[in-house]
């Protein structure tokens, strides 16, 4: 039953005189026919403003009990306006209704306290006297009820089982967030499965809710080679993994992670290690975690287990090559290619490698190595991992001729110099660009300007792990041939320019994962790119945190499009973003979307972008400024495929606004370059993309977790 209590204030806001007393301190409390108690409410027994101020504050507090809610109406005797014989003054109120809708958790009663600004709606007021007026506070209990929330093998305040104070056709409020050691809590649903968050409305049936909750942690393999941490094998040998049992990934390189429940093994056989590599030990023995090796320490398996605290297991390899064998007897600082016949020398070694002879002699703390039938020394066409590991400050190969060299996989990966001189390079049969200076970490220039790269068909990790490098030129580079660009300039962390990056053409390119992943680049100007034939575009922009504008991602065609995992994770200076162009038609991943992307508040689509059918459980996790067309906030429980539609306001909610609601933007041409677009005034006419046979990245690991 509704309990209605008056309260009467003499309030004084005065421009001159004395200040009018108000009544003793005022406090209503309900008492039903049952007498429980519903609550108790203070106010203040007078409120009054001083002649040389326009504004003060009063507060609101009490109690509400017996898990009822409570909503206080605020309104005025002389319609809030203060009054004496002569005249009026005008005042306002900051707020006049308070709604007070405690959840009760582990409790039967919640305290509340609210500030009320009271403020002259004239500031120059002249009036002299004392003025008054009366308010009257009405309260209104509301009945309530509670449903359990079944933490699902999580907690909350250390309960699995938690009961939780709920309105009939009301909204939720904000529901607690559970916590599972070893698991990242993903969404409230109820018995039907629907996802519940803070703005959904209760339903007179539903009695429970239970948490969902994905596999936090990963367990994975890394290899430390000569002492640098690498991913997985690459560039250490190859191997069959298989996951609980079952083989999950066949003659691989690739990064040995995954997140698997607690028990969970990795097992790699068939292990293939390169020429030179040797296994040496674990680098961090742990628990659950073991080698098979004969006896001769040659590394026949490798047992991983899983923990609710997540597992890195390592291991130690030694790589040598024949060319770092002379460094290291020699301490020589430099290698150097001749183009002439040396006189006068000593022959401290020859080098298998080339095509050509490749003779070796140290002077002046370098190793040169020349050709003794004169002439440059030649490549060959397989130059796989030629230079990799290398410990040396400088490698000056401009007279190295590789007009020949078509696989140039691996060939500097983990070299340590500061200084690689390729200038001039005739690249013209080079096909293959795979981790070719992936995780050379203290080179600051590289100039690759003047590369033909027309045959080039794979770009994969080319400069991945370049963490010093902040530009780079490839204005001369044709990718016109290119299928794969897969982490190409990914983790370059201090990259900030990529000059001729909008010459690209990618028509035939299906694997743009992870390209720009981590670098530190504000601007991408992607106007040129086609992506019709794309797969994958997982983490293409992913970790960019610098990132605040994308140039010609509203003319992307995304029809052919399977992966779109955390293709905008981590972009935390991403404010707009304008999808309008994108069509998911065949996408089935995209777990982390827009994950932790915190200043993103605005995303525009149209209805070709429907993801609501996908099972993913975290696309807006951490998106605190994200705001749906309809006015739609952010909520840390509502992250799901679910709000992943325009927002329908109350009835259908989501973080998405239509492109049809976007403002029209004026454009100003610069006139010494008309040709320049801004990204923003065209949207593409999409063609269907061919779907290739398999998805080269993490595909495998979303079906692993479906079925944990």
């Amino acid at each position: 039953m509704k309990k209605t209590t008056k309260i009467s204030i003499m309030s004084g806001l005065v421009t001159a005189g004395v200040l009018l007393c108000g009544l003793p301190h005022a406090m209503a409390e309900s008492v039903p026919q049952n007498n429980e108690t519903y609550y108790s409410v203070n106010v203040p027994s007078e409120i009054s403003l001083s002649p040389d101020q326009d504004e003060t504050t009063f507060t609101v507090s009490g109690n509400t009990y017996q898990k009822r809610w409570l909503d206080i109406d605020i309104t005025s005797k002389n319609n809030f306006n203060l009054k004496n014989e002569q005249a009026s003054i005008p005042y306002k109120l900051d707020k006049t209704k308070l709604e007070y809708e405690p959840q009760y958790i582990d409790k039967d009663s919640d305290s509340f306290s609210e500030s009320i600004k009271v403020s002259k709606n004239e500031a120059d007021v002249k009036y002299s006297g004392n003025y008054q007026d009366q308010l009257q506070f009405t309260m209104n209990p509301i009945e309530t009820r509670t449903i359990q929330l079944d933490c699902n093998g999580g907690t909350v305040n250390g309960k699995d089982k938690v009961a939780y104070t709920v309105k009939n056709g009301s909204s939720y409020g904000q529901l607690p967030v559970p916590v599972k050691n070893g698991y990242d809590f993903i969404a409230w649903k109820d018995e039907s499965g629907t996802s519940i968050y803070s703005g959904s409305i209760v339903k007179s049936d539903t009695e429970k809710l239970y948490a969902i909750f994905n596999i936090g942690k990963t367990t994975s393999i890394r290899c430390i080679t000569n002492g640098v941490e690498g991913q997985g094998f690459e560039n250490v040998g190859i191997v069959d993994m298989y996951a609980n049992g079952k083989l999950y990934n066949k003659d691989t390189t690739a990064t040995m992670w995954q997140k698997m429940g607690y028990g969970g093994e990795i097992v790699l056989k068939n292990i293939r290690l390169e020429k030179g590599v040797k296994f040496i030990d674990e680098a961090s023995p742990m628990e659950g975690c073991y080698v098979v090796t004969d006896e001769n320490n040659n590394l026949l398996e490798v047992h991983v287990t899983a923990n609710p605290k997540g597992v890195m297991y390592d291991l130690n390899f030694s790589k040598i090559n024949e060319l770092q064998e002379l460094i290291n007897k020699t301490s020589a600082q430099t290698v150097t290619f001749d183009d002439f016949l040396p006189n006068n020398i000593t022959k401290i070694g020859e080098l298998t490698s080339y095509k050509s002879k490749a003779y070796v002699y140290f002077k002046d703390n370098s190793l040169h190595i020349y050709n003794p039938n004169g002439g440059k020394v030649i490549a060959s066409e397989n130059c796989i991992s030629l230079f990799s590991y290398i410990s040396v400050d400088n490698l000056d190969l401009h007279n190295l001729d590789v007009s020949q060299m078509k696989d140039a996989g691996y060939m500097f990966n983990h070299c340590s110099a500061r200084n690689i001189n390729i200038n001039g390079w005739n690249t013209k049969s080079l096909i293959n660009c795979n981790s070719m200076f992936a995780y050379c970490d203290k080179i600051k220039n590289l100039n690759v300007s003047s590369w033909n790269t027309s045959s080039v068909k794979n770009f994969h990790d080319f400069l991945f792990d370049c963490t010093s490098l902040k530009s780079i030129d490839v204005s001369n580079f044709d990718t016109s041939n290119c299928e794969v660009l897969f982490r190409m300039f990914g983790l370059c962390t201090q990259l900030e320019n990529i000059q001729g990056l909008e010459n690209f053409n990618t028509s035939k390119c299906v694997d743009f994962a992870g390209m720009f992943q981590g670098i530190n680049a504000k601007t991408l100007n992607l106007s040129s790119f086609d992506t019709s034939k794309a797969y994958a575009m997982n983490y293409m922009f992913g970790g960019n945190w610098n990132l605040t504008e994308i140039i010609g991602l509203n003319h992307f065609n995304t029809e052919g499009v399977a992966n779109m995992n955390d293709l905008f994770r981590d972009c935390y200076s991403l404010k707009i973003l304008d999808l309008s162009s994108f069509s998911t038609k065949n996408v089935k991943y995209i777990n982390n979307l827009f994950t932790n992307s915190s200043q993103l508040q605005t995303i525009y689509i149209s209805d070709k972008f429907d993801v609501t059918s996908i099972n993913s459980t975290s696309i807006f996790d951490n998106c605190t400024s994200l705001v749906g067309g309809a006015g739609t906030k952010y909520d840390p429980t509502f992250i799901d495929s679910t709000a992943a539609r325009i927002d329908g306001g109350i009835n259908s909610p989501g973080y998405f606004t239509s492109i049809s609601d976007k403002p029209l933007e004026t454009t100003q041409t610069n006139e010494s370059d008309m040709s320049d677009t801004t990204g923003n005034e065209v949207r593409n006419v999409e063609t269907p993309a061919k779907e290739p046979d398999e998805l080269e990245t993490d595909s495998k690991q979303n079906e692993l977790e479906s079925q944990q």
